[in-house]
């Protein structure tokens, strides 16, 4: 039975899981046409023959509306069924799926249900000043009309919603280290990150990140030495108003994890580490030309500021050379795509200090250049 067979099937022996919502052209490809025709037909004629009933057959694929079968409801309640019938559909469609072949064509259905609709700006200043009054908070708490990430770079130069920022470096410099600062900066002032990592297992992640927490050092976790310290880490985690969310994506191909963020529920900060750990398909430039397009198209959609890290061409980022722009792996299509781009460079990988330069910023000036201290055994970045 084909993929498309076990989502009739389902849906079928399941009335009252059918999607129960307006659809839009565009929502999740021809699949959404296939729910909508399965619940008509059902409606119509009591019954369905699963294997007569394919996808050409699209009548009535406007006949659902959540106001029609639920009654009026607020915008609120009309999103939390929304999430909570994406959600659930996903869940089912992955356990039924057999073959990884037929769960990378599930990538459609990861994106939201309903359309936003464009922006009046005569309609929406009422959200407008909602935003402004959030910004204006910031600034007065944390200094910064970005998001206070602890970075001093990033209190300068803001890092607002719908900015791609792209970190690079050579191998071991710190740019995890970098990324899981910023990340724990920004909890700590209640923000909220989702941080995908190809490379390192969740406990590896968390151990970093507890180090952050507590001072103590990361192969006091990694190597379980003291008792204390997961203590201390609890104690620490109560003080923090927001939160980090960790997913392993190693392996997983771009259009997997684009679909997961744009599924996924809101964050101020999604951080990729990173970008050159992404299996690549066809040529390398533009397929990497295509992700950082994609990513950009991320921020502003979702409204949040997505980091990238970035590895530079071998050879680069001796104690004589400190890396450019130019020497990113694939650098044409992330220099012209990218909101911000920043360097990371450590001579003596065994020694703490290094410099962090804006090399690129859409926003004003670049070429600032901040020196940095990477404590070795914590990885806290001052």
């Amino acid at each position: 039975m084909n993929l498309e067979r076990k989502l009739l099937q389902y849906y079928f022996n399941n009335p009252n899981k059918l999607l129960a919502c307006q659809l839009e052209d565009n929502d999740f490809s021809e699949l959404g046409f296939v729910y909508v025709a399965l619940k008509k037909h059902a409606e119509t004629h009591g019954e369905i023959d699963i294997e007569l009933f394919t996808i050409d057959n699209i009548n009535a694929y406007l006949a659902l509306d959540l106001h029609e079968y639920y009654g009026p409801m607020s915008d609120k309640a009309e999103v939390e069924i929304i999430n909570k019938l994406r959600e659930a559909r996903l869940d089912i469609i992955v356990k039924q799926t057999d073959t990884v072949k037929e769960l990378n064509t599930l990538d459609e259905l990861r994106k939201p249900l309903q359309v936003e609709k464009a922006v009046s700006f005569k309609e929406d200043l009422q959200d407008y000043w909602k935003e402004f009054a959030e910004i204006a908070t910031r600034r007065e708490a944390t200094g910064t009309i970005g998001l206070p990430t602890g970075i001093s770079m990033f209190n300068e130069y803001p890092l607002i919603p719908n900015t791609l920022l792209v970190i690079g470096a050579r191998t071991s410099v710190g740019k995890t280290a970098m990324a899981l600062n910023m990340a724990y900066g920004l909890a700590k002032e209640g923000g909220k990150v989702l941080y995908m990592t190809a490379e390192m297992d969740y406990n590896s992640v968390l151990s970093r990140l507890y180090a952050l927490a507590t001072n103590h050092p990361v192969t006091g976790f990694i190597h379980a030495l003291n008792d204390d310290f997961v203590s201390d880490a609890h104690n620490a985690l109560q003080t923090i108003d927001g939160d980090i969310h960790i997913k392993y994506c190693g392996g997983w191909k771009w259009s997997k994890i684009k679909n997961y963020i744009i599924a996924s529920k809101d964050y101020d900060m999604v951080v990729l580490d990173h970008l050159h750990y992404l299996p690549v398909e066809d040529n390398e430039v533009q397929f990497l030309t295509q992700v950082i397009n994609d990513a950009k198209m991320i921020a502003g959609q979702k409204r949040n500021t997505f980091v990238m890290l970035a590895q530079v061409n071998r050879g680069v980022g001796t104690a004589e050379q400190e890396p450019e722009v130019y020497h990113l792996r694939g650098s044409g299509g992330i220099e012209q795509g990218a909101d911000m781009v920043a360097m990371l460079h450590r001579p003596d990988r065994t020694e703490s200090g290094g410099i962090f330069t804006l090399a690129k910023n859409r926003g004003g000036a670049s070429g600032d250049r901040y020196e940095i201290r990477l404590d070795l055994k914590t990885l806290k970045i001052k």
